[in-house]
Formats: structure tokens, sequence, C-alpha cells
């Protein structure tokens, strides 16, 4: 979980560098979360993007199979070894992935730290 401040990602920052070695489903999900200004409800965080693991259920993606895949191709940012991680808080915190800022095109004019 965060305690600092997280943005939305605008529309004019969605070009994605999907690697060729992610999964073709879960690239194909990956396009339309980020292309989908309604649904896509990932969040941008000082370390990554924070991507709920329901928005991958909402396309009928396997959870297990899209982390699995992020993590293979090395876009997930890991915390002591865990893959999923929570953010929000309390009873509005959610199970999700973080993906590594290298996914984002444009990831110079974002608010990555490293």
């Amino acid at each position: 979980m965060w305690s600092e401040a997280a943005a939305p990602l605008s529309a004019d920052r969605r070009a994605l560098a999907i690697p060729a070695t992610v999964h073709p489903v879960v690239a194909e999900a990956l396009s339309v979360l980020f292309e989908d200004p309604a649904g896509g409800r990932h969040v941008v965080t000082p370390q990554g993007i924070f991507v709920p693991l329901s928005s991958f259920m909402r396309l009928g993606l396997d959870t297990g199979l899209a982390v699995r895949a992020l993590h293979d191709a090395g876009l997930l940012v890991t915390e002591r070894g865990r893959k999923v991680r929570s953010h929000g808080e309390g009873a509005s915190s959610e199970p999700g992935v973080l993906l590594n800022p290298r996914i984002i095109a444009a990831q110079a004019s974002l608010p990555f730290r490293g």
C-alpha cells in the first residue's frame, strides 16, 4: 500500500510498450484496459501503475494467467517476492498488480521513482 497520493493515467499518456514475450491474451487485455477510459481503473503511483485484479476478471481473463504472464515478461514490480499487492485503505483496499513503468512508452513525463 502506498502512502503517497496516486494519480489517474491521463489519456495522452497511454502509449503502451508491451514486450512481444507477453502472452497474447494478456497483451490484448492490457491494451483494452488502457484504451477504455470508462473501464480502466489503473492508477499511477510513484512506483508504477497499479491495476486491480478485478479489471482482468471483468474482461474474462484468469487472474493467475495474467499475473504469471506479466511476471514472466518482467513487467511486475514485486515487493519481497510478492506479485500481488493491495491498494487503497480499509474496506476499499483491493488486490492487484503493480506494472513496471517501462510499460508506458511516455514514462519520462510520469511521476515514477526508481
